[in-house]
């Protein structure tokens, strides 16, 4: 579950496609991405809770209610929840591991403290830190995309961090696509 899915696209939907597309294949196993975005026409076992726009991001929805939220993801009765953001669906996530003792996992891809810090000073990393702690507190594992953001949380005292590096998509990104032509800069 995450809020950070936007319609027009984006890394975390492209993200959550591709896992959900390759979860679609094993049926074996229930999956459900629960979200507060709007349903686009690919996307599978899509759950979406009521939400309103956020003004300053565009494409982006935040849950009306963590309550709302909570009972919809009990209704699922999830064996493990992940969730992709640290905010009302962390919270929500939360209630219902302690209601019904469901593993909750996070996925730490945005490094909130320092972008707090960039745009409102010191005191805004600081409130950031507590918040983390606060809300990561609960989580039975936190994952992050690289060594730096573990290392980041674990200095702040976030428990249960390891390292889990993003994938790549072989058959978007191959060799046989180089273009000399193109060159970065």
């Amino acid at each position: 579950m995450t809020m950070f899915y936007a319609m027009e696209g984006g890394g975390v939907r492209t993200y959550l496609g591709a896992k959900t597309r390759w979860l679609a294949q094993r049926p074996q196993i229930r999956h459900s991405l629960v979200t507060s975005a709007l349903r686009g026409p690919d996307d599978f076992s899509f759950i979406a809770v009521p939400s309103a726009p956020v003004p300053a991001l565009k494409g982006y929805r935040i849950p009306r209610s963590i309550a709302t939220t909570a009972r919809t993801l009990r209704a699922l009765r999830p064996s493990l929840i992940e969730v992709g953001d640290p905010y009302q669906f962390a919270w929500a996530a939360a209630r219902v591991k302690r209601s019904n003792n469901v593993p909750l996992v996070a996925f730490y891809h945005s490094d909130v403290m320092n972008v707090m810090y960039r745009r409102f000073g010191k005191l805004a990393r600081r409130t950031a830190v507590q918040y983390l702690r606060a809300v990561y507190g609960s989580f039975d594992l936190v994952m992050a995309p690289s060594r730096l953001m573990v290392e980041l949380l674990e200095d702040v005292g976030v428990q249960r961090v390891v390292h889990q590096p993003l994938g790549v998509d072989t058959t978007l990104f191959s060799p046989c696509y180089r273009n000399d032509a193109v060159t970065m800069r």
